[in-house]
């Protein structure tokens, strides 16, 4: 791989990715996922456990900033990568991150290889990235995501990859650019039209097509609630609750919320 980036734009887009996450985390309220109010639809985290966790990424990315500005073949991302998932599984006893290690991860790897300052450049790297990385990867262990890619190949976030990141460059850029970045209606903006438009593997393993279809149901009436000019703050309630109430969930939603929150903040402090 090809260095092109300094290596202080990387640690600087590393910081801002973890500076993504964590607004996303503490977004509140949001939906079936964890948030300042409550857990959502996912008794088994919290949210000291979910900051614990991006702690522990934090630690991942700088790692990977320094194997991608060493000479190449003095650090493998990948192997960088599933060392990361076994630290945050063995001091966390979950993997809440996964999804975080992998999106981060690939798209600092791609950022090593272009101007990361040019969204359309960096879009492109990310999808000629994730194809190495697919075509190397031996076959992944059977579980819960890899099952509903099966089904349905355009669901998860292998698909996700492979197009290049398009709910992050195609969905919350411009919603952050219509919305803003320094206000909540834009991370909401930004949150409906990822409800509306990704195919949420977990959602789809928590309650199949319906769940899917009620995931889009409620990006479409927050999106049209934010439009009207109104407050947010009722709706996303109520709708929470009634996640919790079907177990629905979106991991892959508040995953790339969190990296589309990162890059879009690294690009408005670089410019």
């Amino acid at each position: 791989m090809k260095n092109c980036s300094n290596p202080l734009q990387l640690q600087a887009l590393a910081e801002s990715l973890i500076d993504g996450l964590k607004a996303e985390l503490y977004l509140t309220p949001k939906p079936g996922l964890v948030d300042l109010r409550n857990n959502g639809s996912h008794p088994d985290l919290s949210l000291l456990l979910m900051a614990r966790s991006i702690v522990l990424l934090r630690q991942y990315l700088r790692e990977l900033c320094a194997a991608l500005a060493a000479p190449s073949g003095s650090g493998d991302p990948v192997l960088i990568g599933q060392r990361a998932e076994r630290r945050m599984l063995q001091e966390l006893g979950t993997n809440c991150h996964r999804g975080g290690i992998f999106l981060t991860g690939l798209l600092l790897m791609a950022a090593a290889r272009c101007d990361l300052r040019n969204p359309v450049a960096l879009q492109a790297a990310v999808k000629v990235t994730a194809g190495e990385f697919f075509a190397r990867r031996p076959q992944p262990p059977c579980s819960h995501g890899e099952t509903v890619r099966k089904q349905h190949p355009q669901a998860g976030i292998v698909a996700e990859a492979l197009g290049g990141l398009p709910g992050v460059f195609d969905i919350v850029l411009p919603a952050l650019d219509q919305g803003g970045l320094d206000n909540g209606r834009g991370f909401y903006l930004a949150l409906a039209e990822l409800m509306l438009r990704v195919d949420d593997s977990t959602a789809r393993h928590r309650c199949g097509d319906s769940g899917i279809a009620y995931l889009q149901q409620s990006g479409l009436q927050l999106r049209r609630c934010l439009v009207a000019g109104h407050d947010p703050v009722p709706l996303l309630r109520q709708m929470d609750a009634a996640f919790r109430q079907r177990n629905l969930t979106m991991g892959g939603v508040a995953d790339l919320l969190g990296v589309g929150l990162g890059y879009a903040a690294y690009l408005q402090h670089s410019a």
